[in-house]
């Protein structure tokens, strides 16, 4: 029996043919949409310049930091441990700011035996100088009263000169007084021989015992120093740099050892990195600008280091101008180094084929049809324009790109470019 085809399959089977053409009409929509993008991208794009007359500069790039020129090591004289920290990195310090205080109990000891030394030392000049003065005092009395005897001595001896011419006396009694008045003299310059002899002693004594004193005032000196030396100062103005490693509350510093570093900021200068390549450019005394957290400061290239490492050469970089006030040692910082410059001369910006080893090329000039391939000078190249030293007209327009298989033709047209 036939089966008669329903309304439903007669409709399905009219649209899948209209189906299949309309896919294929929309494929080759696509087709032909990815051709024509394709050959459109092909196309060159033309950039031109038109030769003028102005400034030419070539700068080379730098990166580095900042550093001290200037930089004071604060050393521990005394042993102790850290009580306190009065300043802290990054502080702006005067002469004699403190800090970091310490405490040190065998210094305070020292200190008490040495001040009582200084008193022992005195009271012992002080009692040498009453028993030097007793002595010295008796000394004048032996000598006083033997001026007396030899007086009395002398008196006597007159008045039996007159009994002995009278014969009251005998001649025996008459010597015996003559020699105790000479042997009077005698004593008498035995005594001054001693006064002197005495003042000499005296002087000595007293010598000693002021070395002494001396002795202990230096050393009660020298502990009263170890215990101002406890509070830890600047020796000098300028930025805190930096402290030294562990130093925290509760310790323990030993003598010499380096406590913080103090900074001026106005011997600051930039220490720069510059490529191997780009360091034949460089020479002392080129101007440069440093940017400093934003700031540009101009600058002056002071030396160049002779050897490289990883391919780089360091610089030094000082500054002409003020730093701002968040300039910091070990701040990282850019530069950008003039290496050459050229004022008032025939320039054009830098084609693409035209590079630092370039002195000639051929370049394409024309009037925006066609363009000829001439060949020019150039001097000066910067990163935007180069200097032309012959070949380049102001006025003239030069291509900054080209096609490389169309470099060695004589000319080219506006046509060939944008068909690629």
């Amino acid at each position: 029996m036939l089966d008669i085809p329903d309304r439903e399959n007669l409709l399905r089977r009219g649209w899948l043919p209209l189906v299949i053409i309309g896919g294929c009409a929309l494929l080759l929509a696509l087709a032909v949409l990815s051709w024509k993008t394709l050959t459109a991208s092909t196309a060159h794009e033309i950039h031109i310049s038109e030769a003028d007359i102005g400034h030419v500069e070539a700068r080379v790039s730098a990166f580095g930091r900042l550093l001290p020129r200037q930089t004071s090591s604060i050393i521990s004289e005394v042993d102790g441990t850290v009580v306190q920290i009065n300043r802290y990195p990054g502080s702006e310090l005067a002469e004699g700011d403190s800090i970091i205080t310490l405490r040190n109990p065998l210094l305070e000891r020292e200190k008490e035996r040495a001040q009582l030394s200084v008193l022992e030392a005195m009271a012992g000049w002080e009692s040498a100088k009453a028993q030097l003065q007793r002595e010295a005092i008796q000394l004048d009395n032996d000598v006083e009263i033997l001026r007396n005897e030899i007086v009395f001595a002398e008196r006597e001896l007159e008045t039996m000169e007159v009994l002995i011419e009278q014969q009251i006396i005998a001649q025996l009694d008459f010597l015996r007084a003559q020699t105790s008045v000479e042997q009077a003299h005698l004593k008498l310059n035995l005594g001054r021989r001693s006064i002197e002899a005495f003042s000499q002693y005296r002087d000595a004594e007293e010598q000693a015992y002021r070395y002494r004193l001396e002795q202990a005032e230096k050393l009660l000196a020298m502990a009263e120093n170890d215990i101002e030396q406890l509070d830890i100062k600047a020796t000098r103005s300028g930025l805190l740099n930096e402290l030294g490693d562990d130093i925290e509350p509760g310790t323990p510093v030993q003598r010499g050892q380096v406590i913080a570093q103090i900074t001026d900021p106005q011997s600051l200068y930039a220490d720069l990195l510059i490529s191997a390549s780009d360091a034949a450019q460089v020479q002392v005394g080129q101007a440069a600008v440093i940017n400093v957290r934003g700031q540009r400061v101009r600058g002056e290239v002071l030396r160049i280091h002779p050897s490289a490492q990883n391919n780089q050469v360091r610089l030094e970089v000082v500054f002409l101008d003020g730093l701002p006030d968040s300039s910091r040692p070990n701040l990282e910082v850019t530069s950008q180094i003039t290496t050459a410059e050229a004022e008032n001369v025939i320039r054009i910006r830098t084609p693409t084929y035209v590079t630092q080893g370039h002195s000639t090329a051929y370049v394409f000039v024309g009037n925006g049809e066609r363009f000829e391939r001439r060949e020019a000078t150039f001097g000066v190249l910067s990163g935007d324009y180069v200097e032309v030293v012959s070949g380049i007209e102001a006025g003239d327009h030069v291509l900054l790109d080209i096609p490389v298989a169309m470099r060695t033709r004589n000319f080219v047209t506006k046509r060939d470019l944008t068909n690629g």
